[in-house]
């Protein structure tokens, strides 16, 4: 696969996700994306036109059974998704905006790992990169399971795109510090981790392609802050996993 770098390689940034760098990215790969918003209305679009029960959803057709299926949610410790829930005013199945998130959000998730990855790797253009991705990532079997379930197709979506906007946090403050990096990442990866416990495995493999990503372009000399590296990745990571412990939660009502 050809490899050239970037244009944009000149233009460092202490954010990771700086939004006009963000859009020389999208700009630079406009087709890709577009042909990747169309793969995920070919793949998931028969949600548009039908308004199927799925399992573990029938409950949450009527705001009068929602309550006891929620109360669940809360025991499997998911209760970020039952507040979302609330903030969408969604607590019952909106079959529109439920498949309208999915369609506009699910693809977008893809487009920014990929950003994210590149930022990663050094601002290296591959041919292809994001096409070559984004279908694996959006063909993904577990993806097409997992949104079968469509009392969580409108929050898991949302939680998607969360997901590569934390762990660009989560990077931003290893690289340069400061308050706003860390307790934004650690607020987000709390949310993530009180929503989907596989958000955990998630969070553990991009930290893992992160680690890849730097070493591969790590001069002579530089193990000690690739230990430092690590060590304030585990730190974070770990304090998001142990913080909801210490909390009491209460169910709202619904």
């Amino acid at each position: 696969m050809h490899i050239k770098r970037s244009r944009f390689a000149e233009k460092k940034s202490q954010n990771p996700f700086e939004w006009k760098h963000f859009q020389d990215y999208l700009q630079a790969r406009k087709l890709s994306v577009l042909f990747l918003y169309i793969i995920s209305f070919a793949v998931y679009g028969i949600w548009a036109s039908h308004d199927v029960v799925s399992f573990d959803a029938e409950g949450l057709y009527s705001v009068q059974n929602a309550g006891k299926w929620y109360y669940q949610w809360f025991q499997l410790n998911r209760w970020a998704l039952v507040y979302l829930k609330r903030v969408l005013s969604a607590t019952f199945i909106n079959p529109y905006l439920s498949i309208a998130l999915l369609l506009i959000l699910f693809p977008l998730s893809a487009v920014l790992w990929s950003f994210l990855f590149w930022k990663w790797n050094g601002e290296q253009d591959h041919t292809g990169d994001l096409l070559v991705f984004g279908i694996i990532y959006l063909l993904c079997p577990i993806f097409a399971f997992q949104f079968s379930y469509r009392n969580q197709m409108d929050v898991i979506s949302i939680m998607m795109v969360i997901m590569p906007l934390a762990m660009s946090l989560v990077t931003d403050w290893i690289q340069h510090g400061g308050c706003f990096s860390f307790f934004c990442a650690l607020f987000l990866l709390v949310l993530l981790f009180g929503s989907y416990q596989a958000f955990m495995i998630v969070t553990a493999q991009s930290c893992a392609i992160y680690l890849y990503l730097i070493s591969s372009q790590e001069k002579k000399g530089d193990s000690e802050q690739y230990r430092i590296t690590f060590l304030k990745m585990l730190f974070l990571v770990f304090l998001s996993y142990l913080y909801p412990v210490f909390l009491r939660k209460t169910p709202m009502g619904l």
